[in-house]
């Protein structure tokens, strides 16, 4: 990893990474810091733009040495087009703009806007294989593969942790290396922050923090003073914000109707496939030509769809396109006592809105009732310190009974501020 790389990831300072990214990235920083940020570590260029339209035969080649023989059901002549699959490599450290050659998220964007717009494309797979990266620049990505208009399949080849979990959920079906050990999860924020007065002080260096009167925020987080809790606590909650997405986004996502245990879910817990495949984390174990073979079936059926004169495959049928994914994901979650007739693209878009407005409402009734576990939590902090502190003056009255020599000079007219009233507390 270059420096620049270093640099960029430190500098974003709220990262969406997994441990096991941290511990890999443990030894060059330890040595930049110690060489004073002398050290010269090698140099990369950015990652230029990695997607491939594929053909079906194309794809198996790339799996199978010796491609084998097409079915009549693929075999297209030489007057029709083949329909193709782009494939879309998410394979490193994301950042925003690709810094010292990370993955841009930025560039994964515009190869999801080409593969949209290209009528020969029916479907995008996504190659996963990221400990994740940094926040900025990943919801922009999460919601491009939410609101693409063509099916979109996932597969971890290793790792999908983080922010590159935060995008995996915004599938419409996710496939994990039936061969591999896979590493699925990590749901969490974390910051990195150094703080170098101590270190400063021991080298005779002072440094001032300067700001204009009103800017007092612009210095929170500096390296070059203490850390207050006041600056903390802000700095946590802006974390907490970001989680707060994080979850949001994975819960209203495609995906968010198969999570299971979402309190287990929000401990940033790493797993392997067999148990994300439990936890509703991924739909499949599978190989990559799994993957291919689901592309090729989501796509050929959306393709279908589209093309019919309602949109839809017909009455009472499960929803295919992709256009309407909450109200596909209604239908796919094995409700086979639901039974709705559309007769045009407009009914169904009225159903999806009320989903969409309904699954929002939910959101907020949730955010509302962390909202009050929160404040009960420290209704019950406070009470049990202004229990602590009953207990505590009626320990010293215990020990100290008062005395009439006590009482001696009192005037309870001029000296009621000696009287204390403990405030009583209750939820």
């Amino acid at each position: 990893m270059s420096l620049a790389a270093i640099n960029d990831l430190i500098s974003s300072r709220m990262l969406l990474l997994s441990n096991a990214y941290f511990r890999a990235m443990r030894s060059p920083i330890e040595r930049y810091l110690e060489s004073g940020g002398q050290t010269q570590l090698p140099t990369s260029r950015k990652k230029t733009d990695r997607q491939v339209f594929l053909s079906y035969s194309q794809v198996k080649s790339m799996v199978h040495e010796d491609t084998q023989a097409m079915s009549s059901d693929n075999e297209h002549t030489h007057n029709e087009p083949e329909k193709k699959v782009a494939l879309i490599f998410v394979d490193d450290v994301m950042t925003k703009h690709g810094a010292a050659c990370t993955l841009s998220t930025q560039r994964v964007i515009r190869q999801i806007q080409k593969a949209e717009a290209d009528p020969d494309v029916i479907s995008i797979l996504f190659y996963l294989d990221s400990p994740g990266g940094s926040v900025w620049g990943n919801r922009q990505l999460a919601m491009a593969i939410r609101n693409a208009t063509k099916p979109t399949i996932g597969f971890i080849s290793e790792l999908a942790c983080s922010a590159c979990f935060w995008i995996a959920q915004q599938t419409n079906y996710l496939i994990a290396d039936i061969h591999a050990i896979c590493r699925i999860g990590s749901v969490g924020v974390i910051g990195i922050y150094s703080e170098e007065s101590e270190k400063d002080k021991k080298e005779g260096i002072k440094r001032h923090v300067f700001t204009d009167d009103e800017s007092t925020e612009k210095k929170v987080g500096n390296d070059a003073e203490p850390f207050s809790d006041e600056d903390c606590n802000k700095l946590i909650s802006e974390m907490n914000n970001i989680k707060g997405s994080f979850v949001s986004d994975i819960l209203n996502g495609p995906r968010g109707h198969l999570i299971q245990d979402e309190k287990y879910m929000r401990t940033a817990v790493v797993v392997g496939a067999k148990e994300a495949l439990k936890l509703g984390w991924i739909d499949a174990e599978g190989t990559f030509q799994d993957a291919v073979d689901k592309c090729f079936e989501l796509g050929n059926a959306t393709d279908t769809s589209q093309n019919s004169p309602s949109g839809l495959e017909g009455k009472n049928s499960k929803i295919s396109t992709m256009k309407f994914k909450r109200l596909a994901s209604l239908f796919n979650k094995g409700k086979e006592d639901i039974k709705v007739s559309f007769d045009n693209e407009d009914q169904a878009k009225t159903v999806e809105d009320a989903l969409v407005e309904y699954q929002a409402q939910v959101t907020d009734l949730t955010n509302q009732l962390d909202d009050a576990n929160a404040a009960k939590s420290k209704a019950q902090t406070d009470l049990a310190t202004a229990n602590a502190r009953i207990k505590e003056l009626e320990d010293m009255d215990a020990a100290e009974p008062t005395t009439s020599d006590d009482l001696e000079g009192f005037n309870p007219n001029t000296d009621n501020q000696a009287v204390q009233e403990i405030p009583f507390v209750d939820l």
